[in-house]
């Protein structure tokens, strides 16, 4: 059976789903934004494993069931007790004891074919990238990574975007996404003299967007054509759901 392992809402992943389908392919699905609520591994003398996880939409997933996995997105998150607010060193021993369980569980998924990768992802690295890139022969834009003011100031007909990747700021019945934004020089005048780590790339006006993606020895690619679009423009993900 294979394991998807992706979020609720990816629409990518459902149109997968429908192949599957089609093809009558065993698959379970693993959305990785929905917590694993109860979990059970055994490892014998042996050095066989036995492995079962429940998720709190009811969801259940047994190990000696899977035979292949893709890794499309998402994270493994689980229940975490509710504590008062002086126990937050609990909270983070609580934390690190989960990330050495995440690590166990993927290890065990990725012993089995496999597409894609949680821990590659989690170390994924836009910087290191870069200098592989350019190390290949590829161009690249101009980058700054920094911490002064002066610096972000100096650094014209530029974009600013995460250093990891995408990340979501709740608040109630309110969610902002930090996507790829122009960089506005007014807004740059009420930060501090000294900020956070911020990175800073020149803008390209691009054509259009490519996704290439390498797959048992092939080359796949796509075009995102975002550009005509003043809302899509600079980042792709800062959807216009008003346009048909």
């Amino acid at each position: 059976m294979l394991l998807i392992m992706t979020v609720k809402a990816d629409h990518s992943t459902a149109e997968v789903i429908e192949w599957l389908l089609h093809s009558n392919t065993e698959f379970v699905r693993l959305n990785g934004d929905v917590p694993i609520s109860n979990m059970c591994i055994e490892v014998y003398e042996n050095g066989s494993i036995n492995m079962s996880l429940f998720g709190a939409d009811n969801s259940y997933y047994l190990f000696d069931k899977i035979s292949k996995f893709w890794y499309r997105r998402g994270d493994l998150t689980t229940f975490k007790p509710a504590l008062m607010s002086n126990k937050r060193q609990a909270l983070r021993i609580l934390e690190e004891e989960w990330q050495v369980l995440k690590k166990f569980i993927c290890f065990l998924l990725e012993e089995r074919p496999h597409l894609g990768s949680l821990a590659k992802e989690e170390n994924h690295n836009k910087l290191i990238d870069l200098v592989k890139a350019a190390s290949a022969g590829l161009c690249i834009p101009q980058t700054l990574v920094t911490s002064k003011k002066e610096s972000l100031q100096g650094f014209s007909n530029s974009i600013t975007k995460a250093i990891k990747d995408i990340f979501l700021i709740h608040k109630i019945n309110r969610i902002w996404a930090v996507e790829t934004k122009q960089v506005e020089p007014n807004n740059l005048q009420i930060l501090s003299n000294r900020v956070f780590p911020t990175l800073l790339q020149t803008e390209i006006m691009k054509s259009y967007e490519l996704r290439v993606f390498f797959i048992a020895g092939e080359f796949y690619s796509m075009a995102i054509f975002s550009q005509s679009n003043t809302q899509t423009k600079v980042d792709f993900r800062n959807y216009d759901r008003k346009c048909h």
